[in-house]
């Protein structure tokens, strides 16, 4: 870390963050890219696998006591009965569930590049789309510092 004062400026570096405060201005960055880009990538994709992986093992792998599995289940029993519906219901809605958890998890813990600056009368929020690979598609909102009356960022 780093910080230095050179007339009225100071700079703060860090691996990540740039902070940079003048008596006109803050500007903010969250270079996150710049450590690991694809890291969002690979961990999502691990998280599919995985899930793929539990899936096939819930569905083809044999119940308690040499029952048959859940793939008897929906083999044999037609499509309106209790013996389909319900096993598919639970693996639908329990890989809904490890979606939104591992989206999040994923989302988190590889943020994409985002500024945030703010002059005399002008706050401006900029954002990389999560999904963008090379950080070249910005997201940008200006707003008039008369017009913020409460803002979480």
């Amino acid at each position: 870390m780093e910080l230095w004062l050179d007339g009225g400026r100071e700079r703060l570096d860090q691996e990540e963050f740039e902070v940079e405060a003048t008596s006109q201005s803050v500007n903010v960055r969250l270079n996150a890219s710049r450590t690991f880009s694809c890291g969002r990538f690979y961990w999502a994709d691990f998280f599919v696998a995985f899930w793929m992986a539990a899936l096939c093992l819930l569905v083809f792998a044999n119940g308690k006591y040499g029952q048959p599995g859940m793939w008897h289940n929906f083999a044999t029993c037609p499509l309106n009965f209790s013996g389909f519906i319900v096993p598919l219901l639970l693996l639908l809605g329990g890989s809904a569930l490890m979606a939104l958890i591992s989206w999040r998890y994923v989302v988190m813990t590889y943020p994409s590049d985002e500024s945030f600056y703010c002059g005399r009368s002008v706050l401006t929020i900029s954002r990389v789309r999560w999904l963008g690979i090379h950080n070249k598609d910005w997201r940008t909102r200006s707003y008039s510092l008369r017009e913020i009356t409460g803002l979480k960022y």
